[in-house]
């Protein structure tokens, strides 16, 4: 009996033993297990993260004509990658198409072209299929054109804007030229576009591309500002070839919903472009103030539309509304 008693004593002491070794060693193995879960879910998410698309062989577009091309990289760029977009930049100028003569990363205005070297007739397939034209910035008027102003040439657009509004490139291109400007552009960007013309978007107040970078029509190129010899904020806006300007509603008409293409090839005399490559002068811009209203409750973008002779197209472009029925009581919208 005694036996017995001692005997289950025994069992019960080394019972309790193991409980209470399990009672320290499980959290450790429940925590290792854990640790091992979020190891393997950082591993899974680091090689997901640093996945890149298949690199792309370029190598097989080079001998493309160049109507080919232009629609071969309209399709493309959209989906490439920074870095891919960079390589594309190299092939470019290894390629050497003609709309990439004459590349000069450093000047504004190359002085390596001429206008008695050029022919007198001179044609530019300004659209191709799947390209597009977006204006620069849809402000509310035209404040300045093209043309002779206070004894100088004006040689763009300007268009009237808030400093801080994003100003996008017109039509698919390269990045050219993108760094401030002593000549009176202030920070200035040039993109030479596929169909070999150039597009300037001056005073900006910050520039967020680079010299090289392949850009997207509508794709962002900075914010609008007044830097440079200007005295309030507007994107001055110039088209132009070899350095020479051209007047921009030779491609499109300014209309009450913003610019549109007038035609999707320009025919031209050279002697429509400027007899000098220089920049614009200072000048003061005919600024237009801007005014908001601040959304009542039950209106819509229709009866405020009315309410200042405007139009519901107008007000979406002013305010970036995707979608007329989104907006809220107390919402300040621009309308001029």
């Amino acid at each position: 009996m005694v036996f017995q008693i001692l005997l289950k004593s025994r069992l019960i002491f080394l019972l309790l033993i193991w409980i209470s070794l399990c009672c320290v060693s499980f959290p450790s193995i429940l925590a290792q297990n854990q640790e091992s879960e979020e190891a393997r879910a950082e591993a899974a998410w680091t090689e997901e993260s640093s996945w890149e698309p298949e690199p792309i062989d370029f190598e097989g577009m080079s001998n493309l004509s160049a109507s080919a091309l232009r629609r071969r990289l309209s399709a493309l760029i959209p989906e490439l990658q920074p870095n891919a977009r960079r390589k594309l930049y190299m092939q470019l100028q290894d390629w050497q198409p003609d709309w990439f003569e004459h590349w000069d990363d450093k000047e504004l205005f190359p002085d390596s072209t001429r206008l008695d070297t050029m022919p007198q007739r001179l044609q530019f397939v300004l659209l191709e299929e799947g390209e597009q034209l977006i204006y620069p910035w849809h402000g509310e008027e035209l404040t300045y054109g093209y043309g002779p102003r206070n004894g100088h040439m004006h040689k763009g657009w300007d268009t009237h804007l808030e400093a801080g509004d994003t100003v996008v490139s017109l039509m698919n291109g390269v990045v050219r030229y993108a760094k401030f400007n002593h000549s009176g552009y202030g920070n200035c960007v040039m993109v030479r576009h596929f169909n070999g013309l150039e597009t300037l978007y001056g005073h900006l107040d910050r520039i967020d591309v680079q010299q090289g970078d392949v850009v997207t029509a509508g794709e962002a190129l900075g914010l609008g500002g007044s830097t440079g010899k200007s005295s309030g904020p507007h994107l001055h806006f110039e088209v132009r070839y070899g350095g020479f300007a051209l007047d921009p509603a030779l491609l499109m008409d300014w209309t009450d919903e913003g610019p549109v293409a007038k035609t999707k090839v320009l025919e031209m005399d050279k002697s429509l472009l400027s007899k000098e490559k220089g920049g614009e002068s200072h000048h003061a811009p005919h600024v237009v103030k801007s005014k908001t209203h601040r959304v009542r409750s039950g209106e819509t973008l229709s009866s405020i539309a009315r309410k200042y002779r405007s139009s519901i197209t107008k007000l979406k472009k002013l305010n970036r509304l995707r979608n007329a029925d989104f907006i809220r009581e107390g919402q300040q919208l621009r309308v001029k």
